[in-house]
């Protein structure tokens, strides 16, 4: 799904080739995005739940408790939802570069979050889901009413369109306000080359 997410940061609307061998790469590169994404969120829950059940132990009152585990809990749940936007940027970076360590910089996928701006990067993220979610509900249970014929149709038609329609829109997205990174090295050795050149 990568070539597609990188034809919508293109903007193109042309069918990337089926290759076995770059899909079966590209899956592989999203695995370790996926882990490198969790590593914090991860940590911090391993840290926070045994804690907060030390704590616990000291509090006799209910609504001490709730309270202490609904901030807890919040903190967590923010955290997983923080990282997992800038996992959604990042894998439109992977996309856009093809390019495993361009993808993993923090800094510059922050960067992207906020020149396309934190509030379309959110409808994006959570409203494309929720409509496509709701169309794959609807042709399923319309599929119901053909046997056989209609599950085909559903897992292999409907189910591919709708992976299509949210890897695309995740590529027109990033391309709507992302800019190419900024290479300070090359920038620095720029620099040096005109200081230099004007000695000699």
């Amino acid at each position: 799904m990568l070539s597609v997410v990188k034809n919508g940061t293109k903007e193109s609307f042309k069918i990337p080739k089926v290759s076995l061998k770059k899909n079966f790469i590209d899956t592989l590169k999203l695995i370790v995005l996926d882990i490198v994404y969790s590593i914090i969120p991860v940590i911090l829950f391993l840290i926070l739940i045994p804690v907060g059940a030390v704590m616990s132990l000291s509090v006799n009152d209910l609504n001490s408790f709730l309270v202490q585990w609904g901030l807890i809990l919040g903190i967590i749940a923010i955290v997983f939802f923080i990282f997992s936007i800038l996992q959604f940027i990042a894998t439109a970076r992977l996309a856009h570069y093809d390019s495993l360590s361009k993808a993993v910089d923090f800094t510059q996928s922050y960067r992207d979050l906020r020149n396309i701006g934190v509030l379309k990067v959110l409808g994006v993220f959570l409203i494309i889901p929720i409509l496509t979610s709701i169309i794959e509900f609807i042709c399923f249970y319309i599929s119901m009413f053909v046997p056989y014929v209609g599950l085909l149709v559903y897992f292999c038609i409907i189910i591919p369109i709708v992976c299509l329609i949210r890897a695309f829109s995740l590529g027109l997205l990033y391309s709507d306000g992302s800019g190419d990174d900024f290479d300070f090295d090359k920038f620095e050795k720029e620099v040096q080359k005109i200081k230099y050149g004007r000695l000699y």
